[in-house]
C-alpha cells in the first residue's frame, strides 16, 4: 500500500498511535517513518518502513505550518481544564465539578481520579475535579491547563535559547512576547523581561487566581495575598490579577480554534482558583463516560485495590503541548485494557485538530491484509526489526 497525495496531509490516527509519529518529547535526530512513506509495510499488524525512507523528527516539524497542521504529534488544546468542551462533559454526565487530564507517577495511563481541595480558605473557588491519567513523569497531581508551565518537554512556544520542532503558539507568556512583558510591567513588574521565560519553563507558569485578585482589590500587598506554598513576587511567580486582559496579551495560537480553547482554559482556571499548587486528596474511581469521550482513552475495568483509596498529595501545573505519553499504543496496551478502538489519549495536529478513526483517510493497513501480511513479514530484513525495537525501548525510557 502507498499513501499519498491528500491522504498524506490528513494523516490517519493509526500513525499517531505508533512508534512513528514524531512529537516535541522525541530527540530532534530520531529517524522515524513518515505518513507519506514509499516502502510501508507489515509485519504481522506491525509497521514498518525502509531506512532510507525514514525522516529526522528536526525535518518533519519543519514541514509543519499553520496552512499544513498535520504530520506531527500535539497534544489537544481542547483537553485543558476548562474549556467549553469539558465544561459540558461534565455537565452533560451531572457532575458539578470539573474535568481534567493530569499526571500522577504513582497510577497508570487511562486511571481516572476525584481531586478535592484540602484548602478551601486560600481556594474557595477551587471545585473538585475528576481526570484521567494521560501523561507521566510527575510526583505530584500535574493539572494540564492553560500556561501551567513548560517543564522538560516543550512544544508551545520558543522560550530563552529553546525552539521547538513544531510548535501550537504564535505568542505565548515569554519575553519574545513584548506586548505581554510590558502589560507585566504595568502591574509592577519591573524586571519582566528578565523573569518571565524562567517562570514559564520552570516556575510552574502564570499564577493568580480571582480570590487573590480581590485581595489585591481590597489594599493588601501581593505577599499577603499571595496563597501559601506559591510566590507573586516575580522570580518566585508571576500572578495575574485581571485574566481577561492578561491571557488575551499571553497567547495566541497558530490557528483560531487553539486561541479560542486557550482563552477559555486560562480564564477558567483563574475564576475557579486553580492557577496555584494546592493541597489536595484523590481517589481512584470509575472513568465518567464524558471525560473518556474527551479523551478517546476508555479502560475496560477500574482497579478495584485502589479505588476508593484516598491519598495526600498536592497539585502542580503544567502546558507542554507534546503528544503525551498515554497517546501511543506501546505505552497504554503494557499498562490497562481498553474498549476496542480506544486504547490511546487522542493526538491532535498543530491546529488543534484531533485524529479520530472515524475520519481516518485510510484504515490501519495491517489488520485484513491475509496472505500479504506474512509475505512482508518474511521480506523483513532483520536488522530493520532490531532497529524497530531499540526505537521503542528508546523511547520508553
Amino acid at each position: 500500500f502507498r499513501i499519498a497525495g491528500n491522504e498524506a496531509s490528513k494523516a490517519s490516527s493509526w500513525y499517531y498511535k505508533s512508534m512513528y509519529a514524531c512529537t516535541n518529547s522525541d530527540s530532534p535526530n530520531a529517524k522515524k517513518c513518515p505518513i507519506n512513506a514509499p516502502s510501508w509495510a507489515c509485519a504481522g499488524t506491525s509497521l514498518y518502513c525502509k531506512e532510507e525512507d525514514k525522516v529526522s523528527c528536526r525535518d518533519m516539524g519543519r514541514t509543519v505550518s499553520s496552512q499544513k497542521p498535520d504530520g506531527f504529534g500535539f497534544m489537544c488544546p481542547s483537553m485543558m481544564l476548562g474549556t467549553s468542551e469539558m465544561v459540558a462533559a461534565a455537565r452533560k454526565d451531572g457532575f458539578d465539578g470539573t474535568y481534567a487530564v493530569v499526571t500522577i507517577d504513582a497510577l497508570k495511563c487511562g486511571q481516572c481520579v476525584e481531586v478535592v481541595n484540602d484548602d478551601p480558605v486560600n481556594f474557595p473557588l477551587a471545585p473538585t475535579i475528576r481526570a484521567q491519567v494521560f501523561n507521566s513523569v510527575a510526583d505530584s497531581i500535574d493539572v494540564y491547563m492553560a500556561g501551567g508551565g513548560l517543564g522538560a518537554h516543550n512544544g508551545c512556544s520558543a522560550v530563552a535559547d529553546f525552539t521547538p520542532m513544531a510548535s501550537l503558539y504564535k505568542h505565548y507568556p515569554t519575553a519574545a512576547n513584548k506586548k505581554f512583558v510590558r502589560h507585566l510591567e504595568s502591574l509592577g513588574y519591573d524586571r519582566a523581561e528578565q523573569q518571565i521565560d524562567q517562570v514559564i519553563r520552570w516556575g510552574g507558569g502564570l499564577r493568580g487566581g480571582k480570590t487573590y485578585a480581590d485581595c489585591i482589590k481590597s489594599g493588601n500587598t501581593p505577599d499577603r495575598c499571595q496563597p501559601p506554598g506559591n510566590g507573586c513576587n516575580g522570580g518566585g511567580g508571576i500572578c495575574m490579577k485581571n485574566a481577561t486582559e492578561t491571557c488575551a496579551l499571553a497567547f495566541e495560537g497558530k490557528s483560531d480554534f487553539v486561541t479560542k480553547k486557550v482563552m477559555e482554559s486560562c480564564i477558567y482556571a483563574f475564576n475557579h482558583d486553580l492557577h496555584w499548587n494546592r493541597p489536595v486528596t484523590y481517589s481512584v474511581i470509575d472513568c465518567p463516560k464524558g471525560l473518556t469521550d474527551m479523551t478517546g482513552l476508555v479502560p475496560d475495568k477500574t482497579d478495584i485495590v485502589k479505588k476508593g483509596v484516598k491519598v495526600k498529595s498536592s497539585t502542580t501545573t503544567m502546558e507542554d503541548c507534546c503528544e503525551p505519553s498515554c497517546s501511543r499504543t506501546m505505552q497504554t496496551d503494557q499498562k490497562g485494557s481498553w474498549k476496542k478502538g480506544f486504547n490511546a489519549i487522542y493526538t491532535c495536529n498543530a491546529a488543534g485538530q484531533k485524529y479520530l478513526e472515524s475520519n481516518d483517510p485510510l484504515p490501519f493497513p495491517c489488520v485484513s491484509i491475509g496472505n500479504q501480511t506474512a509475505a512482508n513479514a518474511q521480506a523483513q530484513p532483520q536488522q530493520q526489526q532490531q532497529q524497530q525495537q531499540q526505537q521503542t525501548q528508546q523511547t520508553q525510557q
